[in-house]
């Protein structure tokens, strides 16, 4: 899943969880996947991280 999809995912799972309009038991699914989705994306972006600072010590 790329880093966008995370994103956008979770937007949705924000926009439902302010609706007010789910139910407790899909409320905290949704909790789940989104503390999921928060993992996979500090994941990525602790990659994005490594690879700049690969790059940049390859320049210097």
């Amino acid at each position: 899943m790329e880093f966008e999809e995370i994103n956008e995912e979770l937007e949705n799972i924000i926009e439902k969880l302010e609706s007010g309009e789910i139910t407790l038991s899909k409320g905290l699914e949704l909790y789940e996947r989104a503390k999921f989705l928060i993992n996979e994306s500090n994941k990525k972006l602790t990659e994005a991280k490594i690879k700049l600072e690969t790059i940049n010590a390859e320049e210097e």
